[in-house]
């Protein structure tokens, strides 16, 4: 059993910090996917936190079930392509649903009393959901709160309308300690190309990009069986495609299934857990004529394949990006570009520097991946020397600055002089 963690400059132990970390996923996993790297790493980590993650879907569970960080899967919503959200799965109203998952929220959190509560992307939650125990917490507890940001959230224009709906600028003034930003601002400058107001960012800080080969270090599963033929430990050469939870990866997961591969390479797509079956039954299909490709569900953890590729074709998601990045390996992103432009944005900045290649949806086929994969890459940048990927050591520095300082008005902010990259 580990000793307690003691705090500078005291003789006294003390319990080990509590932490809280919510997402609201409704559509995807790359929100539970980041929290996750964000509880583990606290967890492990030099004041060993004791965790509790917050979801907004079941797929939550299965991805903790082996990382040792407990979680509280809410009832889940659905989000339609219109943007509208509505009950995934009970008989419920929103409204109704989003009643039963507030209070959900607030009494695990009154009763879990975390020394800190990171928030991942939307500052009151969906719908609002976080506001009663946001509230809550500023009148009667010495929890400090933090707003977690990716790089990119999306175009200029959507990001003040969405924020201004929120009333986020308000939410941050009256609940928040600290926003952190996961990304580096010399590939983009969150708080600057969306043009956030002076409360925003007054508390934030970049912290860098989330290092992915970290998850390995957690937890690191069993080599991969040589079923259906696909062994990634004997492979000559291998090109991984990749399209994040999956359900809206089938049109990049169809051409590469029809592309063909260089000789003497294989092909292995990982389809996700949220990709429809019959999408799923339609590319096992196109594999299969293919002889190349190796379709594969889904992971315990996904970033053995990236570990293991030469090149990787995928989506332009946060969590893949920076695998890619951590990884250091050659990769194509064909991003979303609908409902949201992130990934766009995310896909167009990093390939103008030299970090990635990039294709438009629009010019996706069979034929466009084929030359990819045969073309010379070598031009392409060893991404480590050039991008700051130290974000969970920095959150570590960060969890320990705010467990360590006395709880201030709502209104107080982290000096300057203690934020790597403020702005």
């Amino acid at each position: 059993m580990k000793k307690p963690s003691t705090r500078i400059g005291s003789t006294n132990t003390r319990p080990r910090p509590k932490v809280v970390l919510y997402s609201h996923d409704t559509m995807g996993i790359g929100h539970m996917r980041r929290n996750l790297l964000i509880a583990q790493s606290l967890k492990h980590g030099p004041h060993h936190a004791s965790v509790l993650m917050v979801a907004g879907a079941p797929e939550a569970c299965a991805m903790t079930a082996t990382s040792g960080i407990d979680c509280l899967a809410l009832p889940a919503l659905s989000k339609s392509q219109n943007g509208q959200y509505s009950a995934r799965h009970q008989s419920m109203s929103y409204r109704s649903m989003l009643k039963f998952r507030s209070r959900t929220i607030r009494a695990a959190v009154q009763e879990f009393a975390p020394d800190v509560m990171i928030v991942d992307k939307v500052p009151r939650g969906v719908g609002g959901e976080l506001t009663e125990t946001l509230s809550a917490l500023r009148r009667t507890s010495r929890t400090q709160v933090v707003l977690g940001l990716r790089d990119v959230l999306d175009d200029r224009t959507t990001v003040q309308r969405e924020w201004s709906e929120a009333d986020g600028d308000t939410a941050v003034r009256d609940f928040y300690d600290a926003v952190w930003v996961y990304g580096d601002h010399t590939v983009y400058d969150t708080m600057l190309e969306s043009e956030f107001e002076t409360d925003v960012v007054l508390k934030s800080c970049f912290t860098g990009y989330l290092d992915q080969r970290w998850r390995l270090r957690f937890h690191r599963p069993q080599p991969m069986p040589a079923s259906n033929g696909l062994s990634i430990e004997t492979a000559d050469r291998l090109i991984v495609v990749a399209v994040g939870g999956g359900q809206d990866g089938v049109a990049l997961s169809r051409a590469f299934c029809q592309s063909q591969l260089p000789k003497g390479s294989q092909g292995v797509l990982l389809t996700g857990p949220c990709m429809p079956e019959e999408d799923r039954n339609e590319l096992r299909i196109l594999a299969n004529r293919n002889g190349e490709v190796k379709v594969i569900e889904q992971l315990v953890e996904a970033d053995v394949l990236i570990e293991a590729a030469d090149r990787v074709i995928a989506m332009g998601g946060y969590n893949t990006v920076c695998s890619i990045l951590s990884f250091g390996k050659p990769a194509l992103i064909v991003p979303r570009v609908h409902p949201r432009r992130e990934q766009l944005i995310r896909a167009q900045r990093m390939a103008d520097i030299g970090l990635i290649d990039y294709l438009h949806p629009d010019g996706l086929s069979p034929e466009a991946l084929t030359i990819w994969m045969q073309a010379d890459i070598s031009r392409l940048t060893r991404q480590k020397q050039s991008v700051d990927l130290n974000g969970l050591e920095r959150i570590n520095k960060l969890f320990g600055d705010l467990i360590d300082r006395p709880v201030c008005s709502s209104s107080s902010f982290v000096p300057k002089e203690k934020l790597p990259h403020v702005l």
